[in-house]
């Protein structure tokens, strides 16, 4: 789309990932000009300079078993997303979970959902693309 993104007219995309983050792209230059998480997210750390993701130490499986966020199911997946000129918000459905990669026991708490892993939320949010964050 075409809008005024940090104060100046823009040609960019929007992009919300299974991997859990929320990008902003220049469309002309290809350029990353944000990276921002809209779930929980473990795997990664930052952006390095080129738009590249630096990945987190421990943030994928392991041999002893390691917690990672988001889950198989991702952040979004082909649900389709939507952006209102009125609002100025992009909207997309969420799945916020991760999945535990190991083997072994999981603790049983009576009276909730036994799934061996923290639990999972999902429904539809909104993303304000001035900042990354998520509105609603």
């Amino acid at each position: 789309m075409d809008r005024v993104w940090h104060g100046q007219p823009r040609k960019i995309l929007l992009h919300a990932d299974r991997n859990g983050v929320f990008y902003v792209l220049d469309r002309t230059a290809g350029k990353l000009l944000s990276a921002t998480p809209f779930v929980r997210t473990n795997w990664v750390s930052g952006w390095d300079p080129n738009g590249r993701p630096i990945l987190t130490p421990g943030g994928g499986a392991s041999a002893t078993g390691n917690f990672i966020y988001p889950s198989l199911g991702g952040g979004t997946n082909f649900q389709a997303p939507s952006y209102s000129p009125l609002t100025g918000l992009f909207y997309t459905a969420y799945h916020d979970g991760g999945g535990r990669f190991a083997y072994g026991p999981a603790v049983y708490e009576p009276g909730r959902q036994f799934s061996g892993q923290p639990a999972d939320s999902q429904g539809i949010m909104a993303i304000d693309p001035e900042t990354g964050k998520v509105k609603w």
